[in-house]
């Protein structure tokens, strides 16, 4: 199968488009047969499917053909240098994080626009798929359980899962977690955690407990006037909370004019910004012009006073170790003087 670099720029607003499902709590469980004990292998992963109900997969060693159709899981996979085990993925929304985007730039691409076909994967022949929760449904890349009855094991992030409020120790932490047991890495993988928890504690102790915690919306534009508002069911939202801020909006508010933004008076605007430029984010000086530029919104105050951080799209919809970094960005940026010196 050819491989191609070429990606659609449709690709950065994948975050906006998961389906709204709901499931009962039942479960669905693959297991190999006679397995054998080596390495710490066989692993059981406890992970759902598209319905989010509980699935559980058995590895009976590291999967070593993987595809990933979430650019997050990659770059966890980097981090871990588990690049070898990567057999086709796609482009990073923007900017790929610099400790990993050498590695990321040699794997190879999708051909697919947005994600391959079935016959596509089986021609792929991989032993591990992970994706977002609206990737494993039938009229995408299919059910879970028939890839497990293929004996091919598949993940879905959790931080995609629909209907939940994620937050880094429900979805960040775990998800660093299963791959370390997936891949039979759990030192690296719980180096990382503990890393990514001493970074936010840091956050924690310089700010304590804010008697007025500045007040937020999280905004992102879809161009011609059209606007989405992020809510709790997105990981974005605990990382705010995590910074001593107040999200003003719980409910998802999306494709929206002006007049719904306007109805709010933030105190500042983190502004989940996108580049049409693949490989590319945009500045917080470029960011910040970007919307000051929208005149339906300059009557906000957080806009006329530059209150404005710049969150760009990958680093709000990557559920890795993005997030300790968009916390650390958006508690320095709205307390300055509680990091001063730093």
């Amino acid at each position: 199968m050819g491989w191609s670099r070429q990606i659609k720029v449709s690709v950065f607003f994948i975050g906006f488009g998961f389906l709204f499902l709901t499931g009962c709590a039942s479960s669905i469980e693959m297991e190999a047969i006679d397995p054998v004990v080596e390495n710490g292998f066989p692993v059981k992963i406890e992970n759902y499917d598209a319905l989010q109900r509980s699935s559980v997969y058995t590895y009976l060693s590291a999967p070593k053909r993987v595809l990933i159709t979430y650019p997050g899981a990659t770059e966890l996979l980097l981090e871990l240098e588990m690049d070898a085990h990567i057999i086709g993925t796609v482009e990073p929304y923007g900017a790929a994080p610099r400790t990993v985007a050498n590695a990321y730039a040699k794997l190879p691409l999708l051909e697919a626009v947005y994600i391959p076909s079935q016959e596509e994967i089986y021609d792929m022949q991989p032993d591990l798929i992970i994706g977002w929760a609206h990737n494993f449904t039938d009229n995408e890349m299919g059910d879970v359980q028939n890839w497990h009855e293929h004996k091919i094991g598949t993940y879905i992030v959790p931080g995609t899962l629909p209907n939940q409020q994620p937050t880094v120790e429900n979805s960040v932490y775990p998800f660093m977690d299963d791959m370390g047991r997936i891949f039979g890495i759990q030192e690296k993988a719980m180096l990382l955690i503990a890393q990514s928890k001493a970074r936010i504690q840091v956050v924690k102790d310089k700010l304590g407990q804010m008697a007025s915690p500045k007040k937020i919306l999280i905004l992102q534009s879809h161009g011609n006037g059209t606007y989405s508002l992020y809510g709790e069911n997105y990981l974005i939202n605990d990382l705010v909370q995590k910074a001593e801020a107040e999200n003003l909006v719980q409910e998802q508010i999306s494709f929206v004019g002006p007049e719904r933004i306007l109805a709010y008076d933030p105190d500042y605007i983190i502004y989940v910004s996108s580049s049409m430029e693949t490989g590319k984010d945009l500045t917080d000086a470029e960011a910040i012009h970007e919307l000051q530029n929208k005149i339906e919104l300059r009557s906000l105050r957080a806009i006329q006073n530059r209150n404005i951080i710049n969150i760009p799209f990958n680093d709000a919809n990557n559920c890795n170790s993005r997030a300790v970094y968009v916390v650390e960005k958006i508690a320095h940026e709205l307390y300055p003087n509680k990091f001063s010196g730093n």
